[in-house]
């Protein structure tokens, strides 16, 4: 497996996402940081030369079965 990076962001909001009653998907939460109700105080990218052996796990992920970006079969 190929490098990747890895980032960690902290969302502060006054609801649960995990409850489904208002907002419950990365779209949906990233957003309320940018332009609602949320606030993001911390975010931070790293190069992870070997993914695998940093925690990743790839099972039933569709990023890993689909080609590279700019890649046209």
């Amino acid at each position: 497996m190929k490098a990747l990076y890895r980032t960690t962001i902290h969302i502060w909001t006054e609801y649960d996402p995990n409850s489904g009653v208002q907002l419950d998907d990365l779209s949906n939460l990233a957003y309320q940081a940018e332009e609602g109700e949320g606030f993001c105080d911390y975010m931070k990218s790293e190069f992870i030369d070997n993914p695998i052996a940093a925690g990743l796990n790839i099972d039933g992920q569709e990023f890993f079965d689909s080609d590279p970006p700019g890649s046209y079969t």
